[in-house]
């Protein structure tokens, strides 16, 4: 009657005349730390003197209804509340005509900083990270970037909590849907089209902080991030940069407004034409998959692979000096050496990484020789240690063989094998 009356006096007597039984302090606990907390700022100390006894009472079988949520869980934050929402994926794909439409009809050259923004260019590093094994994980990235832009109405987007949450549960969901498929098929480490995306992550789950940091290094690295230049020699300390393998590959541009603290997102005429290029993985549902082929085809479309080769690994010096010797010496070796085709690559890498800082004709030469040479250097005499150099050559085979560029084997004796599979795009390659 109180309540219903009078809310601050009730309030006032439920504090001071009311002492809740063990089931009241059972419900608190059972509801979860809002509703237990309420009743601890309330009752200082009662919940943790009746401990036993709620514990006691919510084990009882017949109590498990007290466990039901008074209210739906919420998101707590813009990663759970896309996971939460169902079907995205299929969204997109249900999309596709219409957002193609849109993207076709946008001039990416024209387009300039609004208001008190500023471009924010790509650092310059001259090769990928090793941390890029695939480059599938950024094909996926401008598809939903592009479903974004049509969403939003805008060939530029504000890079937000939302929409970076967005792009990676399009990303989480299809590598859910192809991870699904390859372990009914039984498929191997080398020949599996997930990797490089995003491991799954359960419904209404708590993340750790392991996990959410790995959830968080995604985001940076396939989406981008803005941060401070790596050669501050040159750049100065001031200088700011958007770094990530979109505008490592000239796919996208983006822009800070420093007053507002916001990142915006653009395409490149570059990252257009990757997104108008067709890509069975992303667009073809599970039972029409390329995937169900016996061998491992790469990720990308034929069309694709010429774009890559041709248009996109040119843009990174070192990088595309690297692919070329690896190319190189798969070619001279064939399949016929009896040794591993690591220790030659990884030969080749040193001497071409080497080179490539003894000229010193790159700002980032200096830098490059302390984290790639100097480190294998030093780890050198460790057969098991993985140098910077082997992490190079790792991730550099792992995005040819996802490229259809070469076929990737690893033997009984746990040996990898290459040997070149498009021969006419290693002949491109060659011409560098």
């Amino acid at each position: 009657m109180a309540w219903e009356t009078d809310p601050p006096t009730a309030h006032t007597m439920m504090k001071e005349d009311f002492t809740p039984m063990i089931k009241q302090l059972a419900y608190a606990k059972a509801q979860g730390p809002a509703m237990s907390g309420m009743m601890e700022l309330t009752y200082p100390g009662l919940m943790d003197k009746n401990k036993d006894a709620i514990e006691k009472f919510l084990a009882d079988p017949d109590h498990q209804d007290y466990f039901v949520p008074l209210y739906p869980q919420q998101p707590t934050d813009a990663q759970e509340e896309a996971r939460s929402s169902k079907d995205d994926l299929k969204k997109l794909r249900d999309k596709e005509i219409e957002v193609t439409k849109f993207i076709e009809n946008i001039n990416f050259d024209i387009i300039k900083e609004k208001d008190n923004q500023k471009e924010i260019k790509y650092d310059g590093w001259p090769l990928l990270s090793s941390y890029y094994s695939r480059l599938f994980p950024a094909k996926v990235s401008i598809i939903a970037i592009a479903n974004l832009m049509y969403q939003r109405e805008n060939e530029v987007i504000q890079l937000d909590e939302k929409a970076l949450a967005y792009i990676y549960d399009i990303a989480e969901e299809l590598s859910k849907e192809l991870r699904g498929i390859e372990e009914k098929l039984e498929r191997k480490r080398f020949d599996k089209y997930s990797t490089g995306l995003p491991k799954p992550f359960p419904l209404n789950e708590k993340m750790n902080a392991t996990q959410a940091l790995a959830q968080k290094r995604w985001k940076d690295r396939f989406i981008g991030k803005r941060g401070k230049g790596e050669n501050i020699e040159k750049d100065g300390e001031g200088s700011e940069f958007f770094n990530g393998v979109l505008s490592a590959l000239g796919l996208a541009r983006a822009f800070y407004d420093k007053d507002k603290k916001k990142v915006f997102l653009t395409l490149t005429t570059r990252g257009k034409k990757f997104y108008l290029l067709d890509n069975g993985l992303l667009w073809d549902v599970p039972e029409n998959n390329k995937i169900y082929d016996g061998e491992y085809l790469g990720t990308f479309e034929s069309d694709e692979r010429e774009f890559l080769v041709k248009e996109i690994l040119p843009g990174l010096e070192l990088e595309r000096k690297l692919v070329k010797g690896a190319i190189k010496t798969i070619t001279e070796l064939g399949t016929n050496t009896i040794d591993s085709h690591a220790k030659h690559l990884d030969k080749e890498f040193y001497n071409t990484v080497k080179e490539f800082v003894d000229k010193k004709e790159d700002p980032h030469a200096n830098r490059i020789y302390k984290i790639i040479i100097k480190k294998t250097d030093d780890e050198g005499g460790d057969e098991s240690a993985m140098t910077p150099i082997k992490a190079h050559r790792v991730a550099i085979m792992g995005r040819l063989s996802e490229m259809g560029l070469v076929k990737w084997t690893i033997t009984e004796n746990a040996e990898s094998v290459y040997e070149i599979k498009d021969k006419k795009m290693a002949q491109a390659i060659l011409k560098y």
